[in-house]
């Protein structure tokens, strides 16, 4: 695939997975193997999900994308230090970085770099710098 087929194949994973709420399954490919930085089931309940990709840059077969995604918190949520923030009903925007290596239209392996920083303050439970 051209580095145009591969960048058009992660939007379209952006708008079905995150958006429509699609498996991921059609879009990885057999041993796909996914490194990230936090895990995304330390992510609380939310609802009104909506995902963009604000950047792509391609070379050969990997797409490196910079990500966005609103979305309202429905439950409380639990930081890894153990402190419990009282947050349902917060909108927050979730931001991250990945590199999705593509073989044969398929992700086969991927680098999540997320900003739990950005996210924690947004809840309440780190202060922003003044």
């Amino acid at each position: 695939m051209s580095t145009e087929e591969n960048k058009a194949l992660m939007r379209r994973y952006c708008e079905e997975v995150f958006n429509e709420g699609k498996p991921e399954a059609e879009f990885v490919g057999p041993g796909y193997k996914l490194h990230r930085t936090w895990q995304t089931s330390d992510l609380p309940s939310f609802t009104g999900l909506h995902a963009e990709i604000l950047d792509q840059v391609a070379e050969g077969d990997k797409v490196t994308s910079r990500w966005s995604a609103t979305l309202t918190i429905t439950g409380d949520y639990k930081t890894p230090w153990g402190a419990v923030i009282r947050a349902a009903g917060k909108q927050v925007t979730w931001r991250w970085m990945s590199i999705d290596q593509i073989a044969d239209g398929k992700v086969v392996e991927a680098w999540v770099e997320t900003d739990p920083l950005d996210f924690w303050q947004q809840l309440g439970a780190i202060p922003k710098p003044s």
